[in-house]
């Protein structure tokens, strides 16, 4: 549990129309520093743990209906296929966009911009870029008419991950390169199969 996830649970369940069960006001008037075997722990009341279950499962449930949604998924995928097409385009402190990552100034300074330079550029007056911009371009205006990427098929499997590489192969394969996609995705309480309240410090009552 940490602080972050209180920040975006709150604001995502707030602009997604959300029922949010994140107390956080309680949470930190529960809270207690301990000594556990002589190390210093973050307690918490042992009659918080509905609401910190509760908090989990608010974290679960928008994964399955925002952050792993089909529509949502296929934008973000669409978005990553323009900004790639697009990165010799896009440079910010003459570095592209893929070598921006490795460039903390550089990083700092992307924001949503990138998306509407690619959707009002013109093609025709860049001669260095003009076909990868072009895809990026119709890409980007298939996002704003919502003629998104297409889901197949899904598959859901309990456990342990999903391994993907011998999909991935397969697909090389398909005619044309690039036209199918594999996502994978988690939903879980945070700790993939493991119960994230197993390794919270409780504080008992009169301690």
């Amino acid at each position: 549990m940490d602080v972050d996830k209180w920040d975006y649970l709150l604001r995502d369940a707030h602009y997604l129309g959300m029922k949010q069960n994140v107390e956080y006001e309680r949470f930190m008037h529960s809270m207690k520093v301990i000594s556990v075997n002589g190390e210093m722990h973050i307690g918490i009341r042992d009659k918080m743990f509905d609401s910190v279950f509760n908090m989990y499962l608010s974290r679960y449930r928008q994964h399955k209906h925002a952050y792993q949604h089909p529509v949502g998924v296929a934008v973000d995928l669409m978005v990553l296929d323009a900004f790639v097409k697009a990165q010799d385009f896009l440079k910010v402190n003459g570095k592209t966009l893929i070598e921006s990552l490795e460039d903390a100034e550089a990083f700092c300074q992307l924001d949503d911009s990138a998306y509407y330079k690619i959707l009002h550029s013109n093609p025709n007056e860049s001669s260095d870029h003009g076909n990868d911009l072009l895809e990026a371009k119709k890409i980007i205006k298939r996002i704003e008419s919502r003629r998104l990427y297409k889901c197949i098929a899904q598959h859901t499997q309990k456990g342990s991950a999903l391994l993907l590489t011998g999909l991935e192969d397969l697909l090389r394969g398909v005619s044309p390169i690039g036209s199918f996609k594999l996502h994978q995705g988690a939903r879980d309480l945070g700790l993939n199969t493991d119960n994230p309240l197993k390794h919270m410090t409780v504080v008992l009552m009169g301690t």
